[in-house]
């Protein structure tokens, strides 16, 4: 790689990877990842959606004595759960209908490298505990076999939220955590590290370009623009950028002017970021709730935030559904405002009916666990949450 992308002084970064920076906290990460690859212990790398966990996991398998081996990485979330089984620890033939051949897992595949399971908060509890036994015990049972396989990996987990959470509710095993919790990664979010856009943009420019093409070059004003950002989307926001201005501005420079207007627009550390409305608050909308009262979330009165004469301060009445804020749409109406406010009221709700109660509060809103964490987070509800 250049010289111009600094990674710590003995870290195998290469252009495909997103470990690149000289901030504080990225040399903190480089020092980190250093001192656990010499050792053989499994390792949590926790962080928020598309903070480059993979990345760390990578560098961890290549700074560390399993170099010569693989690298398998496997997400957890991308895979229905009746197939998780068979993925990570392979079958024999005809071990269910449809098993027409034998299949390898992930386990085997990572004999004597590094097995990467991302997402690993969504594995099943029987399947935690299958991979705990495999690890203590140095052997495995392909699904369906009769006789063990031998296997000898170091495992490297992600997660988007501190697995102990978890454990506390019996999601994920106290036995598996254990392994963990004294080798622990902590990814920052871009948004945390923006010195770093302009090493990132080099970087994820030579990885899009073909070689024959000069990268486009950020002018200082478009550079602080982007630095001003809050980034929900981290890295893989920032990578669907560069992707969009790869095309138009190769060998060039990018003004302030060529960004696209999200990224222009002034921002503030302390707001918080809107992101994008996901599909699941497009369900909330849609007034799909349950009918039944013990499946209703109740929002408190906020009407003392608005003045009798602003456009949200009446509400309606949705059955099955929190009250929502009204609008006229004469007097204009801030969209983006308006639904993280809903969003906002949604979650507030929910989460007091079920006492902080996130597992319980995340059924309510039937989104994924995980994903209610990251708005909490986002919306700085902590005070809110218990589990």
């Amino acid at each position: 790689m250049s010289k111009n992308f600094t990674c710590g002084e003995n870290m195998s970064l290469n252009l495909f990877s997103t470990l690149v920076g000289e901030s504080q906290l990225m040399q903190t990460l480089y020092d980190s990842i250093t001192d656990l690859a010499a050792t053989d212990a499994p390792v949590l790398i926790l962080g928020e959606s598309s903070t480059g966990k993979e990345s760390a996991a990578h560098e961890l398998h290549y700074e560390s004595a399993r170099a010569s081996a693989s690298f398998v990485g496997f997400n957890c979330a991308a895979i229905p759960h009746e197939l998780l089984e068979s993925e990570i620890f392979g079958h024999v033939q005809g071990a269910f209908q449809g098993a027409i051949t034998a299949r390898k897992g992930r386990l085997e595949l990572a004999h004597d490298g590094t097995l990467f399971l991302d997402d690993v908060d969504h594995l099943p509890m029987p399947i935690q505990l299958k991979i705990l036994h495999a690890l203590q015990q140095g052997e495995f049972y392909p699904m369906g076999a009769q006789t063990p396989l031998k296997v000898n990996i170091r495992l490297v987990v992600g997660a988007t939220e501190n697995l102990v959470h978890l454990v506390d509710e019996g999601y994920f095993s106290g036995s598996l955590y254990a392994l963990f919790r004294s080798h622990i990664l902590h990814m920052p979010p871009l948004r945390e590290r923006t010195d770093d856009i302009e090493s990132l943009f080099q970087v994820l420019f030579a990885k899009v370009q073909s070689t024959d093409v000069s990268p486009p070059l950020l002018d200082k004003a478009a550079l602080e623009s982007l630095k001003d950002y809050d980034w929900p989307g981290n890295i893989r926001e920032l990578e669907c950028l560069v992707e969009s201005l790869a095309v138009s501005f190769a060998g060039k420079r990018i003004r302030l002017e060529d960004l696209p207007e999200r990224y222009r627009e002034p921002h503030s550390k302390d707001q918080l970021p809107l992101g994008l409305i996901e599909d699941e608050m497009a369900f909330l909308l849609s007034n799909h709730f349950s009918e039944d009262d013990e499946c209703r979330a109740f929002i408190p009165d906020t009407s003392h935030e608005y003045s009798h004469n602003h456009p949200m301060s009446q509400t309606i009445e949705a059955p099955g559904l929190v009250d929502i804020p009204s609008f006229d749409l004469h007097a204009g109406l801030p969209m983006k405002t308006y639904l993280q406010q809903v969003e906002l009221e949604v979650i507030c709700g929910a989460l007091q009916t079920t006492k902080g109660n996130v597992s319980q509060a995340a059924k309510l809103l039937q989104v994924n666990r995980t994903t209610l964490i990251e708005k909490i987070r986002k919306h700085d509800l902590k005070e809110l949450y218990i589990a």
